[in-house]
């Protein structure tokens, strides 16, 4: 399972702990905090929100540790995943098993992946409530998000994002570019016209977004929505669920989230804190040059002149926290607080410190942001390293004998490659990849905005004669199959040739049939570096014939049969034949011509 984007270290994954989404049913993500103690540097222990260890140096520095709903998750250093479970003090395996990878538990349940590649949904107890999620009926599964409002999120394996409840049925067919988890009935989706909207469960549109319009999270039934003005500044606003604009654009130039009836805006220069009548609460005025933090309680944390101050809910002064860098809501009525050399102290809503000792939290405090639990559960996922090789193999590569693979041999031509391999455009939209795309921001994009993207991703293989296209050079590159394997096919000389010109001296072409195959590579795209294929692939070339001459431990393997002399290499990313050819290949003489003085 991959860290909450990029952008953020794993290790600060644990700050991500209390944001209220109002209408959301998740306002508590973790249990415990995961800190460093000064006993011993390279564990991990556990805090709970009053400051008290309740679990002391159980888990190694270099594993990830989140408290979720009553299981603890850790992934090791090695990637591999176990859930544990707290008794007096001490850590006891929740389930006597390691994962490949999983996520932690929500709802009861968890998304694993066992070391065949094939993802399940298991109970606390282990079990396996859905066995197979790799496949949900007619859909081989890419990636699997976690269990939220009683379905989960998937990426089917063409790219397309659908939901399944926790029987493994599905609910709603995958037809989305972008989706996230149910919350309270309603999602944010974006479908394959690349127009947002919130669906359902059964897959109605409750909300349709305008162009050229991105929206927030809902919160407390509203979404904070961006939107762009005749002079392509962007202006931000709020809207609730029926359409209906509560805060109009064209005043605040950035927001925060609605917490607690309060929202944080920005104008040209400085941040703020408004309510939904879009009235300034109390001393909350615009002169703060960071966003103001609201908690789920209605306390607000800004800062003033690098100071963090405490305010509350009516826009007064409650307590300065001069002394730490940052401060940050955890639960309803507590904080965390950060000082200069990153140790932590957990702080009452009032502002008094709670625990005895300090505890050391790791990586780059700067990079911390808020988010809602509901949120943060979007990017909980895992990707399935399942597939059907024989319907992979039988869609791309096709066969393989001791003579030829994918039908070709060295006596074939560029005719017969072109007949067996007809030339297909390629763009990046027809590649489905395994992977979390979720994205907090969504919206619709306009036709003229959505056909000129379309445009710039076309890849189209470069060609200098429309009727022979993909044909240039010395190769010949085509696409073939749901997984867009790349065949890229050599020859022994020129496969197109031209002996005249036409009235504007353009030279008109001819395929040279007279060049014959000398190799092929077979690029594996997103099965690249996968092991389970690579053996299998290695089971078929020897069921065919070829014997290979190194270890099976090799990075790169070579195969040879005794039916002629071509040669075989399997590596992690392609599989290339060498074919023998004895014809020698003499360079066309092309036809000269004057221009003239």
């Amino acid at each position: 399972m991959k860290s909450i984007k990029l952008l953020l270290p794993l290790c600060l994954l644990m700050t991500f702990i209390f944001s209220s989404c109002g209408g959301g049913h998740k306002e508590q993500l973790f249990d415990y905090l995961a800190i460093k103690t000064k006993k011993d540097a390279n564990k991990i222990s556990l805090i709970d929100f009053e400051g008290k260890i309740v679990a002391e140096d159980e888990f190694d520095a270099g594993s990830t540790v989140w408290a979720i709903n009553g299981v603890i998750f850790e992934q090791t250093k090695e990637r591999k995943v176990k859930y544990w479970t707290l008794s007096d003090k001490k850590v006891k395996p929740l389930i006597d098993k390691t994962f490949d990878d999983g996520t932690p538990f929500n709802e009861d349940y968890a998304v694993v992946r066992d070391d065949q590649g094939v993802l399940s949904l298991i109970d606390k107890k282990g079990k396996a409530v859905i066995p197979n999620l790799s496949k949900l009926g007619e859909y081989e599964v890419l990636t699997a998000g976690v269990v939220s409002d009683g379905v989960l999120r998937f990426k089917a394996d063409d790219g397309k994002w659908g939901y399944a409840n926790t029987k493994g049925e599905v609910i709603i067919k995958p037809a989305y570019n972008n989706c996230e988890n149910f919350v309270n009935g309603n999602a944010r989706v974006v479908n394959d016209k690349d127009e947002f909207q919130i669906i359902d469960k059964k897959g109605n549109k409750v909300f349709k977004g305008e162009e050229d319009v991105k929206y927030s999270p809902i919160s407390e039934k509203y979404m904070v929505y961006d939107k762009k003005n005749g002079e392509g500044k962007h202006y931000v606003g709020l809207v609730d669920l029926k359409g209906e604009k509560i805060i109009k654009d064209g005043k605040y130039t950035d927001g925060g989230m609605l917490t607690s009836g309060m929202l944080a805006v920005k104008n040209d220069d400085s941040w703020g804190v408004i309510d939904t009548k879009g009235e300034v609460i109390g001393d909350l005025r615009f002169k703060f040059d960071s966003k103001p933090i609201i908690s789920p309680n209605g306390k607000v944390i800004v800062k003033v002149d690098k100071k963090v101050k405490l305010y509350n809910s009516k826009g007064e002064l409650v307590i300065g926290l001069d002394d730490y860098k940052s401060v940050i809501p955890i639960t309803k009525d507590k904080f965390i607080a950060i000082n200069d050399d990153k140790k932590i102290d957990i702080l009452s809503e009032e502002g008094k410190v709670l625990n005895k000792d300090s505890y050391v939290i790791t990586g780059d405090v700067d990079a911390i942001a808020l988010l809602s639990p509901d949120v943060v559960l979007n990017y909980m996922s895992v990707n399935s390293k399942y597939f059907n090789f024989d319907k992979l193999f039988t869609n791309t590569i096709a066969s393989i004998t001791t003579k030829d693979i994918a039908g070709l041999n060295e006596t074939s031509n560029i005719e017969t490659v072109r007949q067996k391999f007809p030339y297909v455009k390629y763009t990046t939209s027809n590649s489905a990849t395994a992977g979390n795309d979720y994205d907090m921001v969504m919206g619709t994009k306009s036709s003229s905005t959505a056909k000129t993207e379309s445009t710039t991703t076309e890849t189209a293989i470069p060609d200098t004669n429309e009727q022979f296209p993909g044909v240039g050079g010395y190769s010949y590159q085509t696409f073939k199959g749901a997984s867009q394997f790349d065949f890229t096919f050599m020859f022994d000389g020129e496969v197109k040739t031209y002996e005249t010109y036409d009235a504007s001296y353009n030279p008109i072409y001819r395929l040279n049939t007279a060049s014959h195959l000398s190799s092929v590579d077979i690029g594996f795209g997103d099965k690249s570096g996968n092991e389970t294929f690579k053996k299998k692939l290695k089971e078929k070339l020897i069921s065919a014939g070829w014997q290979t001459t190194d270890a099976d431990t090799d990075a790169s393997m070579t195969f040879t049969n005794s039916a002629n002399a071509n040669s075989i290499t399997l590596n992690a990313s392609k599989l290339s034949i060498t074919f023998y050819n004895p014809n020698a290949y003499t360079t066309p003489q092309y036809p000269q011509y004057e221009t003239g003085d």
